[in-house]
């Protein structure tokens, strides 16, 4: 068990190293910005930038703001580090961890980040060694889509892990790719050797630094 003595400078470093993760991430951002527009400003008007080239520079632009909102969400909900008191926040919680989901027939909502500049999107959908065994068109994908289960040929897959990704497509050219997840309500939460362990509706346990996303529980909400 952790004594007050030894979990009050675990938090402050914990919230130290938060802060300069994040600073870094945004300072990156500033960067990648600057360095976008004066690309823009001064490329060759004779032989002016490839437009999927821009596109996807841009759709890279708005991952990494992405980035930078979820860890300051997830640093704030951290609060006290891996001290104990920062384990209640966890709870009633609805988490996304881009890790293999068990399929055993049930319904399944896969969530991900659209890309504003594409106009189209594909669900990609790996089983449990990581091979591809299906595709997904999400020509109106606002964020949310259920998965259909089925294979390239039209069959439904059979149970097992599964995990997925969301490819952005622009005129039909990819654009990016990025690991998509679904929204799971956490049940426990636990220090393991000083860190916080998350255990999760579906059995799964993972640590707070594999979760991508984070909301209030629905179920909490609807009570």
């Amino acid at each position: 068990m952790l004594s007050p003595v030894t979990t009050q400078p675990q938090a402050v470093n914990s919230q130290a190293a938060g802060k300069k993760s994040s600073g870094a991430l945004a300072s990156d951002f500033e960067t990648f910005l600057k360095m976008l527009t004066a690309q823009a400003r001064y490329q060759d008007p004779l032989q002016p930038l490839d437009s999927a080239q821009y596109a996807s520079q841009l759709a890279q632009f708005s991952m990494v703001e992405q980035q930078v909102q979820t860890n300051n969400m997830l640093s704030a909900l951290s609060g006290s580090g891996g001290g104990t008191g920062s384990l209640g926040g966890w709870l009633d919680m609805d988490v996304r961890v881009d890790t293999q989901i068990s399929y055993s027939g049930q319904t399944i909502t896969i969530e991900g980040d659209p890309n504003p500049l594409a106009d189209n999107h594909i669900l990609v959908t790996r089983d449990g060694e990581g091979s591809e065994v299906g595709r997904q068109i999400l020509p109106d994908f606002a964020g949310r889509a259920i998965w259909n289960k089925m294979d390239d040929e039209g069959k439904e897959l059979p149970e097992g892990l599964y995990s997925f990704e969301i490819i952005a497509l622009l005129n039909g050219r990819e654009m990016a790719r990025q690991p998509a997840g679904s929204f799971t309500a956490v049940t426990e939460a636990r220090i393991d050797e000083g860190q916080i362990t998350l255990v999760l509706s579906d059995g799964r346990r993972v640590p707070t630094s594999n979760v991508v996303a984070v909301r209030q529980s629905e179920v909490a909400n609807s009570t």
